[in-house]
């Protein structure tokens, strides 16, 4: 059985598993769109001014040919993964749960890449079964969470940074720098922080594999 597991984003990251291989992952890969997300290329002409203890400019998205844009975006985007999907072939694709997040533009556009890819593979003379797993779920099944070492590890940091302005430490540590650990040690990818997407990818498609009991030999 081929499952593909995708992280997906504006970047998204995708794990090929073959239940009958001795290997079982097969392949991994992202498709980065960041560079003509919408969030991206439109922003408003004048930084947004935020009123706060820290003076700094962000800029903001200009929504002005919205919902057009978004439109546009999706359709290019989940174009493409298409062509790689049925390049692939798999019998099951699994999808990482959304998550709430604090920017709605974002958000949205994370919902709609969900679903006009959910859509267009159900659309399909021959769809390809869908199935979703909940990002806690695939944490808790590859126990995928700080040690002590790292808590320690940030605690020291952030108590540095409070103290020294001038000299800031960087290095903190969260739940995607496990995942490439995990990734390393169970499979021996060498992977970079910026590509947490593929890692995620893995790890969620194991964790699957491992919740329906799909494993045929064990890696």
């Amino acid at each position: 059985m081929k499952i593909l597991a995708l992280d997906l984003s504006i970047r998204t990251g995708g794990a090929v598993f073959n239940t009958a291989s001795p290997q079982l992952l097969v392949d991994a890969f992202d498709i980065d769109f960041k560079h003509k997300s919408p969030l991206s290329t439109n922003l408003m002409e004048k930084p947004l001014k935020l009123k706060s203890k820290v003076k700094r400019n962000l800029t903001k998205y200009d929504p002005s040919n919205h919902p057009k844009d978004f439109i546009s975006f999706v359709r290019e985007y989940i174009g493409q993964l298409l062509l790689k999907i049925y390049e692939i072939k798999p019998d099951e694709i699994v999808l990482e749960q959304t998550n709430k997040g604090r920017d709605r533009w974002r958000q949205k556009l994370l919902e709609w890449l969900h679903y006009e890819l959910c859509t267009m593979i159900m659309l399909d003379l021959d769809p390809i079964k869908l199935s979703y797993i909940d990002t806690m779920e695939w944490h808790k099944i590859l126990e995928i969470k700080l040690s002590k070492e790292d808590r320690l590890h940030n605690k020291k940091i952030r108590q540095n940074n409070k103290i020294e302005a001038n000299q800031k430490m960087i290095g903190i540590k969260d739940d995607k720098d496990v995942a490439i650990k995990w990734v390393r040690s169970k499979f021996g990818y060498e992977l970079m922080k910026k590509e947490n997407d593929i890692a995620d990818a893995i790890c969620l498609g194991y964790a699957y594999i491992m919740k329906k009991h799909l494993i045929i030999e064990e890696v």
